[in-house]
């Protein structure tokens, strides 16, 4: 989720994908098709799931519907990447840079931030 403020309005941009274990699931109408089906090795692996879309550009709320796709997962040193055929997510302690795109005339996002040093929440041992 991000939070921002342009020329004093208030902005969203959410992003969601998940997976799950079993199948035959609805969201907002889709039927979210195969359980997650992981195959890979724990530092790139692939799987099943759903990604969904929302912004708030201070006046009116866009969406996309929810899709299933198949993801990768890899872990690099202190960075992991995710993607599919529209969703692209990479993070590091640097920073996260997020990219979404089905068709570029109607939502195409292309998002990142910087994470400050020291990050503003965590916990303490």
């Amino acid at each position: 989720m991000f939070l921002f403020e342009e020329e004093g309005v208030k902005k969203q941009i959410v992003g969601y994908w998940t997976t799950k274990t079993y199948k035959d699931v609805r969201v907002n109408g889709v039927n979210w098709g195969p359980a997650a089906d992981i195959s890979g090795t724990p530092d790139n692996f692939s799987y099943n799931g759903i990604a969904t879309f929302w912004y708030w550009d201070g006046k009116e709320f866009h969406e996309t519907l929810p899709k299933n796709s198949r993801f990768t997962t890899v872990l690099n040193n202190s960075r992991v990447n995710i993607g599919s055929d529209d969703v692209h997510l990479s993070s590091s302690q640097e920073g996260t840079r997020l990219r979404f795109c089905r068709d570029p005339k109607d939502f195409d996002l292309d998002v990142g931030s910087i994470t400050p040093n020291p990050p503003p929440v965590g916990y303490k041992r």
